[in-house]
């Protein structure tokens, strides 16, 4: 496959490679936005320790295999495309949450609902493999 393919979006496995690779920066954006500043976060904030970060790291994977379940049902069942819609818009909650929560227990329960918007990966995959068949 020569680069110029690539940018021929009316193709149906290219315009999948496509949605595959945003869905991919999306959702991995999101879910991996603590781990960079969890440093700041914890010279920023009085009521951080340390051990309140292991605490959300863990809790941004804690969901992910029951999540995982949920997201592949629902891509069967509705299609990649409505479920990433509803999953970004539904997850953007729990992330507002985090980026202005005062308390551990307020950003420790955002965390663990936001472990599941790294699903949303999936949906890039569902849709690149059902334009191969």
């Amino acid at each position: 496959m020569h680069a110029k393919e690539l940018l021929e979006v009316e193709r149906r496995d290219i315009r999948a490679l496509h949605y595959t690779w945003i869905a991919f920066f999306l959702t991995f954006y999101v879910w991996f936005n603590m781990a960079p500043l969890a440093t700041s976060m914890l010279a920023a904030e009085s009521y951080l320790t340390p051990e309140h970060i292991k605490l959300f790291l863990i809790a941004n994977v804690a969901l992910t295999i029951p999540g995982r379940v949920v997201v592949g049902m629902a891509l069967d069942r509705f299609g990649p495309r409505r479920v990433f819609s509803v999953l970004m818009i539904v997850m953007a909650i729990p992330t507002w949450f985090f980026a202005f929560g005062t308390s551990a227990m307020q950003l420790f329960v955002s965390r663990l609902f936001m472990s599941i918007v790294g699903r949303g990966r999936l949906c890039g995959r569902y849709s690149y493999d059902r334009a191969l068949v």
